[in-house]
C-alpha cells in the first residue's frame, strides 16, 4: 500500500476518520461520502495498492479514484469510493493505522453500523481501544455489549490501533440490514458533531433516507398488488 499526497499537510493532532462499506446499512461509507462530498472537504491524497479495483468516476474537478484522502478542518478522512477487495482488507487497514500513528494524529474515529435486530433504547453504541476508554466513558454513549462482535475492515483497523496502543473509537449506529441507511449515517455524523462541538449538516442524508423509504414502500406496495392479483386469478379458476 502507498499513500500519495497532493500537498504537504501537517497531520500532528489531526483526527483520522473513516468508515467502510458493509451489508448493515453501508453506514460507514455513506457517512464518509457525506463528509467528503457535501461538507466541502478538500482532496489531499490517494491510497493505492496492487490489487486496486479497475474503477473510476468523473467528479466535479476530475477523476475520482477508488481510495482517497480528504481534509475537512481538523478531520482527515479516508474514503473507499469502491469497496475494498478482500485481499486488501489487512493491507489497507494495517497501512492506514501505521500511517496515522507515524504522523502523530491525535485520535481516530471509525464509523459503522449495527444490525437493527439487536437494537435497544440507544440509536448508537460506542467501542474504543484501551488507550481511549477513559475519554470514551465521558462521551455519554453506551458501550457495545460485550457479547456482540465486529467484523470486517473496521474490526481490523480497530485491532491494529489496539495493538499499537493508539486512541480510537468506533461510532456504531443501528441500521437496516441489506440496504443503504442514510438515516443511520446521520445519527453517526450527529454524534461526531456533538463530540467535537462542530456543526455538520445532515439534512441531505435525511432527505436521502426519506427517498429510499419511499422507494422501498413503492416496491412493497407493488409486491402486495401482485400477490393480490395472483390470488384473484387463482380464485377465478374455480368460478
Amino acid at each position: 500500500m502507498k499513500i500519495r499526497l497532493i500537498e504537504k499537510v501537517d497531520f500532528k493532532n489531526k483526527i483520522f476518520i473513516t468508515g467502510f462499506r458493509s451489508h448493515i446499512g453501508q453506514v460507514g461509507y455513506i457517512a464518509t461520502k457525506h463528509l467528503v462530498d457535501f461538507c466541502n472537504a478538500k482532496r489531499i491524497g490517494f491510497v493505492e495498492t496492487k490489487f486496486m479495483s479497475p474503477s473510476a468516476y468523473m467528479g466535479k474537478q476530475g477523476i475520482l479514484t477508488p481510495y482517497e484522502l480528504y481534509q475537512l478542518d481538523s478531520f482527515i478522512i479516508f474514503i473507499e469510493r469502491v469497496p475494498l477487495q478482500k485481499m486488501e482488507w489487512n493491507l489497507i487497514t494495517y497501512g492506514l493505522a501505521k500511517w496515522v500513528i507515524k504522523n502523530q494524529f491525535k485520535e481516530a474515529i471509525l464509523i459503522g453500523g449495527l444490525d437493527n435486530e439487536f437494537k435497544d433504547d440507544d440509536d448508537l453504541k460506542i467501542v474504543s481501544t484501551s488507550s481511549a476508554i477513559e475519554r470514551a466513558k465521558k462521551l455519554n454513549y453506551n458501550f457495545l455489549d460485550e457479547n456482540l462482535g465486529i467484523y470486517g475492515p473496521l474490526a481490523l483497523i480497530l485491532s491494529y490501533f489496539e495493538i499499537y496502543n493508539f486512541p480510537a473509537y468506533a461510532l456504531l449506529a443501528y441500521a437496516e440490514r441489506g440496504r443503504p441507511d442514510p438515516r443511520a449515517a446521520a445519527v453517526a455524523i450527529s454524534a461526531l458533531s456533538k463530540i467535537y462541538n462542530i456543526t455538520l449538516d445532515t439534512k441531505q442524508l435525511l432527505e436521502d433516507a426519506k427517498e429510499i423509504e419511499r422507494e422501498i414502500q413503492a416496491i412493497i406496495d407493488q409486491q402486495q398488488k401482485l400477490i393480490e392479483r395472483e390470488r384473484s386469478d387463482s380464485n377465478n379458476i374455480y368460478i
